[in-house]
């Protein structure tokens, strides 16, 4: 093998399928679950028939657990988020809280965005809807490829395909 300071293929593969899980579960906690959930209307209506697939396929994924983080080092991707402007708040806070409403902050820290609610101006819904057929898609895409969820991250799907 070539010293070229990447972990070996198949170590790759497990880290880049670790990190898309990371990166949908920071998704979803993105938005509280009270905003993933429209409100009812009167008597609850049949869940469309693409949630109940999604739900479907979800429950005949593996579980497995998290895989190991051996010989993954964030530096192999390059710096994290970056404060471009220099005004104390990284570049993912910047874009973040202007776009969200109702936008809460971590404690003692105005820069750090910890929730918010999503309103896409170009649909005209909100971030709930669009979780709903992104998790969708990714239940789509890991039945496709015979890939596997962890437990926390099926927990996270199945709560918010619950509120579709």
């Amino acid at each position: 093998m070539l010293d070229s300071g990447f972990p070996e293929r198949e170590n790759r593969a497990a880290v880049h399928k670790r990190w898309l899980a990371v990166v949908a579960l920071v998704a979803l906690l993105l938005v509280p679950a009270s905003a993933a959930r429209p409100a009812a209307l009167g008597a609850p209506s049949a869940s469309p028939a693409w949630v109940t697939t999604a739900k479907q396929r979800l429950s005949k994924l593996d579980t497995k657990a998290a895989a190991s983080l051996s010989g993954y080092s964030r530096a192999q991707f390059g710096p994290a988020w970056f404060d471009v402007d220099l005004n104390g708040c990284s570049t993912r806070n910047d874009i973040l809280a202007p776009d969200l409403r109702q936008v809460t902050f971590k404690p003692n820290d105005d820069c750090v965005v910890a929730t918010g609610v999503l309103h896409d101006r170009y649909t005209g819904t909100t971030a709930g809807s669009f979780h709903c057929r992104y998790i969708a898609r990714q239940i789509a895409i890991k039945t496709k490829y015979d890939l596997w969820v962890t437990q926390p991250e099926r927990l996270a799907m199945s709560g918010v395909l619950g509120g579709c």
